[in-house]
C-alpha cells in the first residue's frame, strides 16, 4: 500500500488550501518525485481483473478499500463505491505535469502466481503515463528490453533531490 500511496500523492493534484486559517493546510501535498517498488498502481476491481485477473484481487486490500468484508459484498455493493476506487487510484490521475516517478518490478509480466504485486501494474501505468505524457519510468527486471533508458536509483533520487533534470521517459 506504501507504494499505491506514494503514486498517489505524485499523480494526484494538489490539496493545499491557499486560503485555509491552518497553515499545515497551506502547505503543497505535490511531491518532487516518487520511487516506487512492486506498487498497485490501481484499485479499480474491474481493471485490476482485465489487468492481472482474479489473483489481483484476492488481497484484502482491494476489498476493504471500499469497506467490503469480502469480495462476495465488494462484487454485489462495487456500484456504491466505484467513485471512491476510483479516487483512490493513481493511475486515474497521471497527467503531463506529475513529477517523475520511477515503478521496478522483479517479475516476469506472464507470472501466474503473483496477484497484488504484479508487474502487470506498472506496466499498464507506463503505457498510461506514455499516452498523457507523465515523466515516468518503468523497471521490469524481467524484461528490460520492453522499456529500455531507467535510470538507476541512485541517478533517480540524485537528479529529483536536486532538481536536475532526468533523461526523456522512453
Amino acid at each position: 500500500a506504501g507504494g499505491c500511496t506514494s503514486l498517489w500523492l505524485a499523480t494526484h493534484d494538489d490539496l493545499a488550501d491557499p486560503n485555509a486559517t491552518d497553515p499545515v493546510l497551506r502547505e503543497s501535498t505535490r511531491l518532487c518525485g516518487a520511487l516506487v517498488g512492486v506498487a498497485q498502481t490501481t484499485i479499480e476491481p474491474a481493471t485490476i481483473r482485465a489487468w492481472i485477473g482474479e489473483r489481483g484481487i484476492s488481497h484484502m486490500m482491494i476489498r476493504q478499500a471500499g469497506g467490503f468484508k469480502s469480495n462476495k459484498e465488494m462484487d454485489a455493493n462495487y456500484a456504491t463505491k466505484a467513485d471512491l476506487y476510483r479516487e483512490f487510484s493513481p493511475v486515474t490521475h497521471l497527467t503531463k505535469d506529475d513529477p517523475p516517478m520511477l515503478l521496478r518490478y522483479h517479475q516476469r509480466l506472464d507470472d501466474q502466481k503473483e496477484g497484488i504485486h504484479h508487474a502487470l501494474f506498472g506496466f499498464h501505468f507506463m503505457n498510461h503515463a506514455m499516452q498523457v505524457g507523465a515523466p515516468c519510468y518503468l523497471e521490469l527486471r524481467q524484461h528490460p528490453d520492453i522499456f529500455p533508458g531507467s535510470p538507476s536509483v541512485n541517478d533517480f533520487l540524485l537528479n529529483v533531490l536536486i532538481d536536475r533534470p532526468l533523461p526523456s521517459a522512453k
